[in-house]
């Protein structure tokens, strides 16, 4: 009787630690697959009223040598154009933060040319462009019809070398009432 008794409590050890094994292995396995598709450009695009928003996210790896932990940062790259009666606005933006705290995360060359045109017609072109930083805005406002066709377009600049991770995209943006 007491063989039998053992020899269940050995079988129960063997399952209950098949079991802690087996979920262990499916917890490590999401894990893995998140961080093995960190530096791959993901991108959502936004239509109106928010205007046109890409992300990219990126993963810096951890360097035990040095002490460091991963790290995963995100690229936003953001056009808006719209009206409030015939007063015209326009945000365009390129941000560099951590993932998770909002954080800046400070990158080497960080940019945006915006221009804005009514019906065909420039009606700025202004650069903006930071180094050692995360964020780069133009933002522009002005007087004009509303029934017009206005038009929002930004050229975005990311640039980071320690990571050699470099990212040149477009967005834009458009009303016409």
């Amino acid at each position: 009787m007491e063989t039998k008794n053992m020899n269940a409590k050995e079988g129960m050890r063997a399952l209950s630690l098949l079991l802690v094994v087996a979920l262990a292995g499916a917890m490590f396995v999401p894990v893995v697959s998140a961080v093995d598709t960190a530096n791959q450009a993901k991108s959502a695009i936004i239509e109106d009223p928010d205007g046109m928003e890409l992300v990219k996210y990126s993963n810096v790896p951890s360097n035990s040598l040095l002490g460091t932990k991963s790290v995963t940062y995100e690229w936003r790259a953001y056009t808006n154009i719209w009206h409030i009666y015939d007063e015209i606005y326009s945000e365009q933006y390129s941000k560099s933060r951590e993932q998770g705290t909002g954080d800046p995360f400070d990158i080497d060359t960080i940019g945006v040319r915006a221009r804005v045109w009514e019906d065909d017609d420039l009606q700025t072109d202004q650069t903006d462009t930071n180094y050692q930083s995360a964020d780069a805005e133009v933002n522009y406002e002005t007087t004009g019809s509303a029934y017009a066709h206005w038009l929002a377009k930004s050229d975005h600049t990311f640039e980071y070398y320690a990571n050699n991770d470099q990212w040149y995209p477009k967005t834009e943006d458009e009303f016409n009432e």
